[in-house]
């Protein structure tokens, strides 16, 4: 247990003050091990979004350099960026709130794209998508679901709760293999 082995339940074979101690060493185990789960996912998740946020995307990225390192690895990722514009003027028009809305929102789109690879929120209105597996291989087709950009900003406007915003669209898919879109 010091080590951080919750694990290994502590035998409680007699009815005395060592068997009621081990039943409660037992318990106090199956409490930390709870409390080590919520403190990692806290840790490591955007509590506004729900997706994986900066600490997540520092650990994964020591990951990946890992995994690079590795000259045998044939290791294939994207990576995109999303940067949600417009958000200030949000927060001052209609207030912190909707402006929350505005980024709960822009996390679900993205989610909702790249299904099968992780995002993560590495600013008050930056998103990052490591493309892997299908999405990396499909990079191309989910590019194209992107709506249209605006001819006259470069941008595309959407009307959320009555706020509009601008999400400006990634500048392109960077990939390991030196694809870029």
């Amino acid at each position: 247990m010091g080590r951080g082995n919750y694990d290994v339940p502590i035998k409680e074979s007699s009815r005395d003050e060592i068997g009621i101690l081990a039943k409660n060493m037992n318990r106090t185990m199956d409490l930390m091990k709870i409390m080590v789960r919520d403190l990692k996912t806290e840790a490591f998740q955007d509590k506004l979004t729900g997706v994986k946020n900066v600490s997540a995307f520092e650990k994964q990225v020591l990951e990946l350099n890992r995994e690079i390192s590795d000259p045998l690895n044939q290791l294939a990722f994207g990576v995109v960026m999303v940067d949600l514009n417009g958000l200030k003027g949000v927060n001052d028009t209609y207030g912190h709130e909707k402006g929350n809305v505005v980024i709960q929102l822009t996390s679900k789109t993205i989610c909702q794209l790249y299904q099968h690879s992780p995002v993560y929120r590495i600013g008050g209105d930056e998103f990052l998508v490591l493309l892997r597996h299908g999405d990396y291989a499909n990079r191309e087709a989910l590019w194209q679901q992107l709506p249209p950009l605006s001819p006259e900003t470069g941008l595309y406007p959407e009307r959320t709760l009555g706020a509009d915003f601008l999400l400006r669209r990634p500048c392109g898919i960077h990939a390991r293999d030196g694809y870029f879109l």
